[in-house]
């Protein structure tokens, strides 16, 4: 009787969470509540691997259901799909607490059912940050198109990235991105005084650059690597 009473108490913890889990917070809240159900293989008998990995498993589908539901029918669904390992790569960001309301390990199968506590601020400023979703707080800015030639390695890529993802009082939405061989492309938009950024982008010293702030359709900012002296 108490092992029928157990496992009925797990199936309506169960259906209890999946019921909830649709359900969000106020949408002006700081913080979302998502319960979520993960799962993962369990390998060479290690358990404690597989709960881990499960756990895993339920907080990156938390940030992505959430992040859908900030995106709504706002986005290119092509574009988002372009950024899901970025987001699920932010786990230590956008989780602020959780816990593991139901757990069940069956045969080679674990599974987890998680109380997720997300932050909604962190994930609206990166989704507005990528260009997924428009930021109402701040005014709109102009087209601004970026090009790397030169690149010899992931560093250099790394580098670049970085100096615009800090200049969010100049520029905002560093996706979508185009790599090709030794160059990418990069389409932001422009908050702040083209000509401070240029003259910031000079000042590095990294780069030859050649820029069109007159562009009807945009500015245009062309990057080379300069040659390091030997």
């Amino acid at each position: 009787m108490r092992r029928v009473d157990k496992h009925l108490t797990i199936v309506l913890l169960l259906l209890t969470g999946f019921l909830c889990g649709e359900g969000y917070a106020d949408p002006s809240s700081p913080n979302w509540n998502l319960l979520v159900e993960g799962k993962s293989t369990v390998l060479k008998s290690d358990i404690a691997r597989a709960r881990e990995t499960a756990v895993k498993n339920a907080q990156e589908k938390a940030i992505l259901q959430a992040a859908e539901k900030l995106l709504l029918e706002k986005y290119a669904d092509e574009k988002f799909q372009a950024v899901k390992s970025v987001l699920i790569g932010k786990t230590d960001r956008y989780v602020k607490n959780y816990r593991i309301a139901v757990e069940h390990h069956f045969r080679d199968e674990y599974t987890v059912s998680v109380d997720v506590v997300l932050s909604r601020t962190a994930l609206r400023d990166d989704l507005v940050q990528m260009g997924l979703l428009e930021n109402d707080d701040q005014q709109k800015g102009r087209a601004l198109t970026v090009t790397l030639q030169g690149i010899r390695g992931y560093s250099d890529f790394v580098r670049w990235r970085s100096f615009f993802q800090s200049r969010t009082k100049m520029v905002k939405s560093f996706y979508p991105c185009d790599i090709e061989f030794r160059k990418a492309t990069c389409h932001l938009t422009m908050i702040g005084d083209a000509e401070d950024l240029i003259a910031e982008l000079k000042h590095e010293g990294l780069y030859e650059v050649e820029a069109n702030v007159k562009n009807p359709d945009g500015i245009v900012i062309r990057l080379d690597i300069r040659e390091e002296k030997k």
